[in-house]
């Protein structure tokens, strides 16, 4: 475990993950730094969890989490959830009086993903 968790380093990590699969990053928000007790007083951990909402090709969504699951950078992460969704596309009358970025858009996926950070605290 790393010795402490910096939310402004794993959101950048977040972002460079993201990015790198070409997705949209919508929101990220990140809990405050939460001290947690092992089940031995003399082990304590560090926890900050993030929520990250993305938006792009549901095979970069996939992608990124399989990079939040394996990449080294995120080792002592955990994913806690992640809910994708992805919209029907719209009808011929719904495109009507879109531009065509407008309409990829809104056909686009979207995913939350929930995330813990852990950081041990020598004790």
């Amino acid at each position: 475990f790393p010795q402490s968790v910096q939310s402004i380093e794993y959101e950048e990590k977040l972002f460079a993950a993201a990015e790198s699969k070409g997705l949209a990053v919508q929101v990220v928000t990140s809990t405050e730094l939460a001290q947690e007790k092992g089940a031995t007083s003399a082990l304590s951990f560090t926890l900050v969890t993030f929520s990250v909402n993305v938006q792009g090709n549901l095979s970069d969504i996939v992608d990124l989490v399989g990079i939040l699951a394996t990449d080294p950078a995120f080792s002592t992460a955990a994913i806690r959830s992640v809910a994708v969704t992805v919209p029907e596309p719209l009808t011929q009358a719904e495109k009507e009086g879109l531009t065509s970025a407008e309409v990829a858009e809104q056909e686009m996926a979207s995913a939350t993903i929930a995330l813990a950070v852990y950081g041990y605290q020598g004790g």
